[in-house]
């Protein structure tokens, strides 16, 4: 398996690929997936390629003064589950984050208070659960997690 920055080619697949990671959700989803984490934070947003096939993707968006990051979208496609796709992708996020962003302090996530794994996959990698907020649709778990070796000036 291969991390590698999102790149607009990979956005567009992964958009004409949306049910094999998303299932029923896919149009659902679709709103969700946006050019701009290609074009605007590719530094932060990664695609799991294997076989020359993507997949997982993280989609995340640097705050403009690089002290936060939140991570907007994590998917893994289907046959690939629990393999800890998610988490090497997450890793790389923190690690990016970590080296070439020395100013970030903090990464923030979302999670539907329905999604029993993503509250999990958060927890289990020391995110901490801060709150509730209500998004258009359901109420959402706000997780955040220092990031690590970050350098103070």
């Amino acid at each position: 398996m291969t991390i590698t920055n999102l790149k607009e080619e990979s956005y567009f697949s992964i958009l004409n690929e949306l049910p094999d990671f998303w299932s029923s959700s896919a149009d659902t989803m679709r709103p969700y997936h946006h050019i701009m984490f290609a074009k605007y934070f590719p530094e932060v947003s990664f695609v799991a390629i294997e076989h020359q096939k993507i997949i997982g993707y993280l989609y995340a968006i640097l705050s403009a003064n690089q002290q936060k990051t939140f991570i907007h979208l994590i998917a893994v496609r289907k046959g690939y589950y629990r393999k800890k796709i998610a988490t090497v992708l997450l890793n790389k996020l923190e690690s990016t984050l970590s080296h070439l962003f020395p100013k970030c302090r903090q990464i923030e996530a979302y999670c539907i208070k329905e999604n029993r794994l993503g509250i999990a996959f958060f927890s289990n990698r020391g995110f901490l659960q801060q709150g509730i907020l209500q998004t258009q649709e359901k109420e959402a778990i706000l997780f955040r997690k220092p990031v690590k070796n970050c350098c103070t000036k």
